[in-house]
């Protein structure tokens, strides 16, 4: 039913001009499509947010989870662009510093994005 199409992460953010700016130059998100008070930040091939303005939820979850083919460069390139990872103590994962943890045979990390909203990054399933 849903096979060929995509899905979308919807984020809420309470300044649009700030929140594209920080989906394009700190995650490295290409600006797309506007549409009434929103945007498509483009993420690859059939892989999008749409960042829509709405007044702060105060959400305490991850509202999107990235996957990367290279982690540790992925984490590195954040850091350098001013990203601070997340502290958590969650059982399961492996506590690997500055806020990347380790679960499996993969590694995580949750942070911030300009709106608070809760980002996270991992390596591929």
């Amino acid at each position: 039913m849903f096979g060929k199409g995509m899905v979308m992460a919807t984020i809420p953010v309470d300044n649009l001009n700030r929140a594209t700016n920080f989906y394009a130059n700190v995650l490295g998100l290409k600006r797309g499509k506007p549409f009434p008070n929103g945007i498509r930040m483009e993420a690859g091939s059939k892989k999008a947010v749409a960042l829509y303005l709405r007044p702060r939820t105060n959400s305490d979850h991850t509202v999107a989870w990235f996957t990367v083919v290279d982690f540790d460069k992925t984490t590195a390139e954040l850091l350098a662009n001013g990203v601070k990872f997340d502290r958590y103590n969650m059982p399961g994962y492996s506590d690997l510093g500055n806020g990347i943890y380790k679960f499996g045979a993969n590694k995580v990390a949750w942070f911030n994005d300009s709106e608070r909203n809760i980002l996270c990054v991992s390596g591929e399933w």
